[in-house]
């Protein structure tokens, strides 16, 4: 008995080294320079921040199909590599920012540095006086109302971006842009400027985002830009200290303080063409599993292929961090098990989402409306913002800690890169896989979002060396998974 019990412990531990060995040839396979390549391309101006449904998103998403194909990857949806369906898309041809003071002095603002465009923006050439009104909220049910003492009509609104960090009359606010816009232009203003919250430490910078919140129908005739506190000083006369001050009173007094900008006329032009329903599609492959019933359950790794696009041929969010670094990874991990043709005994599917910008409508698509049920999901992996920082975290592991468990597992065998520290709930395109029941990980690095949205987002500010680890982490944690050495939990609420 004991010599069979060590016949068995040999064996056992045989067929792990050989498993592992069977790996190997993956790990070689994830190049930084292939990895670095592939951002370079998707970062490029010519897919000019690659928003969806954009020109320069089909042609990224044609590149990643052409790929997959070279790699014999299974089409995922039927004969294509497309999984197709419609968004809001808006393309902004054109915009400026002025403002004449009363002594005739004339300011233009820079589109890029002095000014952003909202995604959504609607069009116009509007010409007003300024009333800054707060928050913007306008909810006299609950006796709060930031137009209520002020005349507003024909008038350009200039309000907080963010939302009080406290509740009113016990009711909390989190509006979306488009409601704040909204309820602007109700109240007969023409335009709205949005300026970032003077307290934050530190105030948000000119992002690009299309992140605006569902609105229909859309305000096709309403501009939305986002003004610089920088510039906002030329408006207000007013220091960052005084904008600053200004905020602090509005939030210990719980109250409006609203007025008119005293001086000076506003012109804010904003040319865009928006389209309800425009073609867009997420983008995926399937490296076929050897287990003649496992097979037709999936590991699903995927990261966004969208950013937010550009503005006015001026400015463009390149989006090499967020998140060419991830879809460089998806491919990179695809090439990794089909040109070694490493054992898997699970399918994977290789996934490049769209709209995760604008609110995780790729990933909500796809795991709501095609062929692969969630039932039939082993896991989750999620890849975003993985080329800049200085370590790794591994998210979402307080949902699903088993699986998380085995990711750091597979680290401590390795580089050790991955910090303490997770969450729950799922994140990002990993919450629709997380309101599926889908057990997920997100896959991150930690201080990489000093570009978030910026035009600086660009590959030469990316961490190659963390980069490549990173892939190789989320490559050794898919090999263990995919070959049976993770059961599927219940997730943890």
């Amino acid at each position: 008995m004991r010599k069979l019990l060590f016949t068995i412990a040999i064996l056992f531990f045989a067929s792990l080294i050989s498993a592992q060995d069977n790996f190997q040839p993956g790990y070689a396979s994830i190049k930084t320079d292939e990895l670095m390549a592939t951002v370079r391309y998707l970062a490029s101006p010519e897919l000019y921040g690659r928003l969806s449904g954009s020109e320069g998103f089909v042609k990224a998403a044609n590149y990643m199909a052409d790929e997959f194909k070279k790699l014999n990857l299974k089409p995922a949806f039927k004969k294509s590599y497309f999984d197709n369906f419609t968004t809001e898309y808006n393309d902004i041809k054109e915009a400026d920012f002025y403002y004449k003071k009363d002594d005739g002095t004339l300011i233009s603002f820079e589109l890029g540095t002095d000014f952003i465009c909202r995604g959504f923006t609607g069009s116009g050439d509007v010409v007003g006086k300024l009333v800054f009104c707060g928050y913007g909220i306008s909810d006299p049910q609950n006796s709060y109302d930031d137009y209520a003492a002020i005349n507003t009509n024909g008038c350009i609104a200039v309000v907080f971006k963010g939302n009080p960090s406290y509740k009113i009359n016990d009711k909390s606010y989190s509006l979306t842009l488009r409601e704040k816009a909204a309820a602007a232009k109700l109240h007969g203003c023409k335009a709205i400027v949005f300026i970032s919250m003077p307290n934050d430490k530190p105030p948000q910078k000119l992002i690009g985002s299309v992140f605006d919140g569902d609105y229909n129908p859309a305000l096709l005739d309403f501009p939305m830009v986002h003004l610089s506190l920088d510039a906002v000083k030329f408006l207000f006369d007013k220091s960052t200290g005084e904008m600053k001050a200004l905020q602090t009173l509005i939030d210990s007094t719980q109250a409006p303080h609203s007025f008119t900008v005293p001086g000076g006329i506003a012109d804010i032009n904003v040319n865009a063409d928006y389209t309800h329903a425009q073609p867009t599609m997420n983008v995926a492959g399937i490296y076929e599993g050897s287990d003649p019933v496992l097979k037709h359950k999936y590991l699903v790794i995927g990261a966004h292929l969208d950013h937010v696009g550009g503005q006015a041929h001026t400015v463009y969010f390149p989006g090499a961090n967020d998140n060419a670094s991830g879809s460089a990874a998806v491919l990179q991990l695809a090439r990794a098990f089909a040109l070694n043709k490493i054992d898997s005994k699970y399918s994977i599917i290789f996934l490049l989402n769209s709209n995760e910008e604008s609110g995780f409508q790729g990933a909500s698509h796809f795991v709501n409306n095609t062929i692969y049920k969630p039932d039939d999901m082993l896991a989750y992996f999620n890849i975003d913002c993985i080329g800049r920082g200085d370590s790794i975290r591994v998210g979402n592991g307080e949902s699903c800690p088993v699986l998380y468990s085995l990711a750091r597992s597979v680290d401590s065998a390795g580089a050790r890169y991955v910090v303490n520290g997770t969450w729950s709930g799922g994140g990002a395109d990993a919450v629709p896989f997380y309101q599926k029941k889908v057990p997920s990980l997100y896959f991150v690095t930690t201080n990489s979002y000093d570009f978030l949205h910026l035009p600086g987002d660009k590959p030469e500010t990316l961490n190659p060396a963390l980069f490549t680890e990173t892939v190789k982490l989320i490559y050794g944690t898919a090999c263990r998974v995919a070959n049976g050495d993770y059961t599927r939990e219940e997730i943890v609420k």
